[in-house]
């Protein structure tokens, strides 16, 4: 009885902590919205920071400020009913839904004050904890208070020198994403940028101005949008002996872990580094299982040799006569590039808008969409943007029947266009569309087998084709970049790297069998990743600056199939 009794007061005393630790605090959801940005809210701005939680199907939450008591928010809510918004609503927050942590603070802003989001993304990961009239900036999470302490020099050398170190319940943050960062600023992708990469003219993605002036002064079609296709060299880099790196120090530890390397750990690629490597893919079953896999999966996208209009679409960007030769084929296809070859020409006309209409029509005849879908086959469009031009041009690609491929040069002359469509598309399951081979770094025997293992561990039920095209055209571009990536970059993907491997190896630790798997895959990654660095070390690039774009190809090789061990 005395047993029970004390159980019971502990309990009630374990409850009375729970209660008097999660606080309630408030925030006022505006509304639920399709396709929502910053800029949708302009007029009530003024009123309180906005953010918005995305959810399926391209909608968004959005709410606006973050409140001590209920009447405050409830104000807001009627301001914005007033404003129109007849569905906003005050709602309540817990701290017993997040946990302490620590995090540095660099930044507090008020309302009338721009928020400087290029210097601030320097710094990682952005959080923010809104309040009514102002914003903190918070530059990451950390577990404890030492490891953010540890952080906050190298955060203080990039500008900000007032960032401090603090705990807070994590409830109060919310993530910056696309949202908050709004229209003017454009969220990179890994690689940002190549500076003086040959594609460089292309990337800066200029409107065409309709038509070039002769010397004579007489109207002549532009050239279709050229973007650097690269020689295709199948044969892989010799590896640097006496070049002393982390990536051939962390393969060593490998093959030493498997008794096949009796050498020094001194992260030079020698002999007996080499002989470990062959070895290992002689013994590991799991190697030879996927060697196998990789050489019949080898070039199973590529389809552009058995279909004319395939390599007619592949060539555009450097067929002076692409236009014409569309003319002679009657898939919707065809009519869709027809469309975008006339847009990039003259800009928007009538044409345009028939051909697009019909090619989104052909691919898709009545009735054969059930649910939402990125674009409606039943409407009539006028086009007037580029970025509207290549939305529908996917999706006429994404059609069950479509058996062609995107490209690789729309990737490069459309960069900013091409990753707003996928943006869009990828909330709508189903529609998928498949990519030319873009690169050649898939050529290597040793990129295949990589490739092969990630894809493996891959966990979606459909891989995102989407994201593996855009994956694939950011290699052909880092099989061409000849400059260093800047600083934050490099910083972006050394982190990434560390964190896929922590994870993987938590995983290893759980089942022997993932252990296994986890050997042939690391065997394979840091073979490529060695490869890599030699590669651009032959473009007379020092090692460090190769490391970093060895790190952004593997991160387009198996960033998404692994993305769910970080």
């Amino acid at each position: 009885m005395k047993k029970l009794f004390l159980s019971i007061i502990v309990l009630i005393l374990g409850l009375g902590n729970v209660v008097a630790q999660n606080k309630v605090f408030y925030t006022v959801q505006i509304g639920t919205f399709l396709n929502a940005t910053k800029g949708d809210f302009s007029e009530v701005e003024s009123l309180g920071f906005i953010y918005a939680n995305p959810i399926e199907n391209n909608l968004s939450e959005v709410f606006i400020g973050a409140y001590d008591e209920a009447k405050a928010a409830e104000k807001m809510a009627d301001r914005l009913i007033a404003k129109g918004y007849s569905n906003a609503f005050a709602q309540e927050k817990f701290t017993g839904d997040g946990k302490e942590v620590a995090v540095i603070q660099i930044a507090t802003r008020n309302l009338n004050q721009k928020l400087d989001w290029e210097s601030f993304l320097q710094a990682g990961d952005l959080y923010i904890q809104p309040f009514d009239k102002q914003v903190k900036i918070i530059a990451d999470t950390y577990t404890s208070l030492s490891e953010a302490k540890q952080k906050l020099p190298a955060i203080r050398k990039m500008g900000f020198k007032d960032a401090f170190v603090k705990t807070m319940n994590s409830a109060y943050l919310h993530k910056v994403g696309r949202f908050e960062l709004g229209n003017d600023y454009k969220q990179p992708l890994i690689p940002l940028n190549f500076n003086a990469s040959p594609s460089s003219n292309v990337a800066n993605n200029q409107q065409p101005t309709g038509y070039d002036i002769g010397a004579q002064g007489e109207l002549t079609r532009k050239a279709p949008p050229v973007a650097a296709t690269p020689r295709l060299v199948t044969s892989t880099p010799k590896i640097r002996a006496k070049v002393k790196r982390g990536s051939v120090l962390e393969f060593q530890k490998l093959l030493k872990s498997e008794q096949l390397y009796s050498g020094s750990l001194d992260g030079f690629y020698g002999a007996n580094t080499n002989k470990g490597y062959q070895q290992l893919k002689t013994q590991n079953r799991m190697l030879q299982k996927y060697s196998l896999l990789a050489n019949a999966m080898a070039g199973k996208n590529e389809v552009g040799s058995r279909f004319p209009l395939q390599n007619v679409i592949n060539n555009i960007n450097t067929n002076s006569s692409a236009l014409a030769d569309l003319e002679r084929y009657t898939a919707p296809v065809a009519n869709a590039y027809r469309a975008y070859l006339l847009f990039y020409n003259f800009g928007p006309s009538v044409e345009v808008n028939q051909l697009m209409n019909a090619a989104i029509k052909g691919a898709y005849p009545q009735n054969q969409l059930g649910g939402l879908s990125p674009v409606d086959p039943s409407a009539s469009y006028s086009y007037n943007d580029m970025n509207q031009v290549m939305l529908h041009l996917l999706f006429v690609h994404s059609a069950a029947g479509n058996q062609y491929n995107v490209p690789c040069w729309l990737f490069s002359a459309h960069p900013n266009e091409t990753a707003r469509a996928n943006a869009i598309m990828t909330n709508f399951p189903g529609f998928n569309y498949a990519t030319q081979q873009c690169d050649q770094f898939s050529t290597w025997q040793e990129v295949q087998l990589l490739q092969a293992i990630a894809e493996d561990l891959n966990a979606d039920p459909q891989l995102n084709k989407n994201r593996l095209a855009l994956d694939a055209a950011a290699r052909n571009d880092l099989y061409i970049a000849n400059q260093p990536l800047v600083s934050s970059e490099q910083r972006a993907l050394e982190d990434w790297h560390n964190a896929l491997w922590n994870g993987l190896n938590g995983w290893a630790s759980r089942d022997p069998l993932n252990q296994k798997m986890l050997t042939a895959l690391k065997a394979s990654y840091y073979q490529s990743f060695i490869l890599l660095e030699d590669f651009y070390m032959n473009k007379g690039l020092k090692a460090n600056a190769a490391k970093g774009l060895a790190l952004a190809a593997l991160h387009t090789m198996v960033g998404y199939h692994l993305e769910r061990f970080l």
